[in-house]
């Protein structure tokens, strides 16, 4: 009696506490022994929950990436209409303002170029710990000390365009002014087989046109005395033409770029069928019937109640009151 109690009351704690779990509570039993199978599903399960984070992690990444380049497409599209569509100004003071326009277009574009997402600088290549650019007014300074005593328009773009497409290595744009890596390619992994490319650059001759031509223009206020009406004019425009020239450049790079986040849309949509399909496998295997359990608590509890009356019953027995 005291084997089927102590076996019952065992009954009893293992059954209350499947209940209370909704697991089972001998899995070696479940599986007979071969536990290889979960832990196949359990390594899966952990990885491919990686590889979901990874695809967010890149979503919210490309989504900044974008956002930063659609500011870049925007103060550059309108400094150019401004510029090409306006008519000439015939006071030469009425440049100025245009002037400070494209200074603070190029500030705009390099400070949205020097952007910062968790601590990742985003277009900075594999040099993410690092902002890609150095500052709009440094840009201008090496400029200004570049083309200093250049007489014609001619010369000071033929100046700046040297300097902005200069090779690594010649001591222009990519030396100094940008301090990111220009090849190499960083990439996230969102699956057992696929990466996706974060590597973004603000080296790419897309973006770099377009900071050459805005800071061209900008340019034009410095070093130009008030009486270089000509001068003054036609390094503006001639900026503007390159910014606007550029433009279609800019939309096929961010086209890429949504290229990428329309595949880490399907990547996101495979990896949360899969993480469904596994948690409901492995919850096969864990998990208990709620009514079978049930059922069979009832019975171990009907038969430890049983047991309970029976053996008082027969604590109450004794010689005396029989022979009676």
């Amino acid at each position: 009696m005291r084997s089927n109690t102590a076996r019952l009351r065992s009954a009893l704690h293992v059954l209350t506490q499947e209940i209370a779990s909704g697991e089972v509570a001998d899995l070696g039993q479940r599986l007979r022994g071969n536990s290889g199978i979960l832990n196949d599903i359990e390594t899966r399960l952990t990885l491919t929950e990686q590889y979901q984070r990874n695809v967010k992690e890149a979503a919210v990444q490309t989504n900044e990436q974008q956002e930063a380049l659609g500011v870049v497409h925007d103060v550059t599209s309108k400094l150019a209409a401004t510029i090409l569509a306006s008519p000439v100004p015939a006071n030469p003071k009425a440049l100025d303002a245009y002037v400070m326009e494209a200074e603070q277009a190029l500030t705009t574009m390099v400070s949205r170029l020097n952007l910062e997402y968790g601590g990742q600088y985003l277009f900075s290549g594999l040099a993410i710990d690092q902002p890609p650019l150095i500052s709009a007014e440094e840009i201008l300074d090496k400029l200004e000390e570049l083309t200093e005593g250049l007489a014609s328009a001619d010369e000071v773009s033929g100046k700046v365009f040297d300097w902005f497409d200069a090779l690594p290595g010649s001591g222009g744009f990519s030396d100094v002014a940008y301090k990111g890596t220009l090849d190499d390619v960083r990439r996230l992994r969102v699956s057992g087989s696929h990466y996706i490319e974060l590597g973004a650059s603000a080296a790419d001759p897309a973006i770099r046109n377009l900071l050459k031509g805005v800071a061209l223009t900008a340019l034009a206020g410095r070093g130009v005395a008030e009486d270089q009406y000509d001068k003054k004019l036609t390094m503006m425009r001639r900026g503007g033409e390159i910014a606007s020239g550029n433009e279609p450049a800019l939309v096929a790079y961010m086209a890429r770029i949504g290229i990428r986040q329309k595949g880490l849309e399907v990547q996101g949509i495979k990896n949360t069928t899969s993480l469904s399909i596994l948690q409901r496998t492995r919850n096969d295997i864990r998990q208990v019937d709620p009514y079978e359990t049930s059922v069979a608590l009832t019975e171990t509890e009907s038969q430890l109640e049983t047991l309970y009356t029976l053996t008082a019953r027969l604590s109450k027995l004794n010689l005396t009151e029989y022979l009676r």
